[in-house]
């Protein structure tokens, strides 16, 4: 078993962004869970990199908007592989086409400065799992911003697609669906081949933006932070 789920430590987490007082709001709340720690900060690309490398985190939340570059030139200078932490968007760049970046480039999670609490928490847990995690909204926009074909997609890829984008392994899904694993497996394949893509975070992004979502949004009472650039 993994030792974080085991219980053994909590997932490290790196804050990145140019405003102290953002930096500061973002770590308070991502502190109030107990399963989250925060191991740094950094306010800039550079920092981002250095800490990222030193500290060895396993969830790094960034800004987009940084004063020796962006959010998106940190993506590309991440490390690949296991070194590589999930990467959580947070911003008030209001851009379909910064998320479509951002995600192309391996974010797993795209959030607005203005988001709850508890969404930047869920953020955490859910890509570090390796699933896609939006704000409510970025899934739409990302949708109306270009016509994504379906492919003919049955109505139970569909049904597995939407669990995929939930983070829903395939026995999960199986269970969920009162199927075998390996009819699972089959519709997977499907997928992949329907729609010329290779992973499974690729399969969840896919399905956000066909407007698939994996859950209803949760409700909101107070903004993370304060809007700033």
């Amino acid at each position: 078993m993994d030792a974080i789920h085991g219980g053994s430590r909590p997932l490290r987490v790196l804050v990145v962004d140019d405003h102290a007082l953002t930096r500061q709001g973002i770590c308070f709340f991502l502190q109030s869970d107990p399963l989250l720690t925060v191991v740094g900060e950094a306010a800039d690309v550079r920092g981002a990199l250095s800490e990222a490398q030193r500290l060895q985190p396993d969830v790094l939340f960034l800004d987009m908007m940084l004063p020796d570059g962006n959010g998106l030139d940190v993506l590309r200078s991440l490390p690949g592989g296991a070194r590589r932490p999930a990467v959580v968007v947070v911003t008030s760049m209001d851009e379909p086409a910064a998320a479509t970046e951002a995600l192309r480039l391996g974010a797993l999670g795209y959030l607005f400065k203005d988001s709850h609490p508890a969404d930047l928490r869920s953020a955490a847990h859910q890509a570090h799992r390796g699933s896609v995690y939006l704000a409510p909204g970025v899934a739409m926009r990302l949708a109306l911003q270009t016509e994504i074909p379906r492919h003919d997609l049955t109505a139970r890829e569909v049904d597995v697609l939407r669990l995929v984008a939930a983070g829903h392994n395939n026995r999960e899904i199986a269970e969920k669906l009162v199927v075998a694993e390996k009819t699972v497996k089959g519709h997977l394949g499907n997928l992949f081949g329907k729609l010329r893509l290779q992973n499974r975070t690729q399969l969840a992004m896919h399905a956000l933006q066909l407007g698939i979502q994996p859950a209803a949004p949760k409700s909101r009472n107070a903004p993370l932070v304060q809007q700033s650039a």
